[in-house]
């Protein structure tokens, strides 16, 4: 071997080294000297028009997008009768709907809000600014009909139900979700299948948010499952991403 190849050798080892970090992942393009943006605890953006009753609600804290199709959002959970506080913060990728990174404390009857964003704020901030999250305030939930740039748009929910074979009520196990435009055709943009004993009693689109960066938006969809006691059930949220101007397929007539 010359020395040539050694020294080649030699800097592929160097910057594969210096190139991941200690757990293998790729580093963060932001330098030591960069100013990282400060982030605050977000508002609860109330999806469910539900204020009182016999429901068990997921909060949903939305925090804010990046400008590459990324959101970032809090969940505070419900607690279902074990006296426990349980914060899970997530980023997820709006163009394919997976979780590219998420946190969830322990749950704990001491553990509350402040403890879970104040102990833990310089590791949130970092990873906020790593994906590039600009924080938003007074975020509004848009309907599901609505126009974007000249076309009109329609958020379309289907489900598919079956009765559950122990309690003998209905239970959905199948959703879609598809966006319509007279001007564009339709495109299916979300579909579950139960994979397990989900017991999910209703479903309806609670609407969208509109990213402020791209053609996206974030659809919101509100679910009811039973509760683990059985009543009250829980309302929780699942989340989707869509963009507004590619995917779409002519109607068939």
């Amino acid at each position: 071997m010359n020395k040539k190849t050694i020294y080649l050798l030699i800097f592929i080892f160097i910057f594969a080294s210096f190139g991941c970090n200690n757990d293998g992942n790729i580093n963060s393009n932001i330098d030591d000297d960069e100013i990282l943006q400060e982030y605050f605890y977000p508002e609860e953006l109330n999806y469910t028009g539900l204020y009182a009753g016999d429901f068990l609600v997921d909060k949903f804290y939305p925090i804010g997008w990046s400008k590459e199709g990324h959101f970032a959002f809090i969940t505070e959970f419900a607690d279902e009768g074990i006296g426990t506080y349980m914060f899970r913060i997530e980023i997820i990728n709006l163009v394919n709907d997976k979780v590219e990174w998420w946190w969830e404390s322990e749950p704990d009857e001491d553990n509350y809000r402040d403890d879970n964003w104040n102990d833990n704020y310089e590791m949130i901030k970092e990873k906020l600014n790593n994906y590039g999250i600009i924080q938003k305030k007074n975020m509004e939930i848009g309907n599901v009909f609505f126009n974007y740039k000249g076309k009109e748009f329609n958020i379309k929910l289907d489900t598919k139900t079956e009765v559950d074979r122990d309690y003998g009520f209905d239970v959905i196990v199948g959703t879609k979700i598809s966006l319509q435009s007279p001007q564009l055709g339709s495109k299916k943009v979300y579909e579950y299948k139960e994979k397990d004993y989900s017991m999910i009693l209703s479903q309806l689109i609670a609407g969208y948010l509109m990213s402020p960066y791209e053609d996206r938006i974030l659809i919101i969809l509100k679910n009811e499952r039973w509760g683990w006691e059985g009543i009250p059930s829980v309302v929780y949220f699942s989340l989707t991403g869509s963009n507004l101007t590619t995917g779409f397929k002519p109607e068939e007539n």
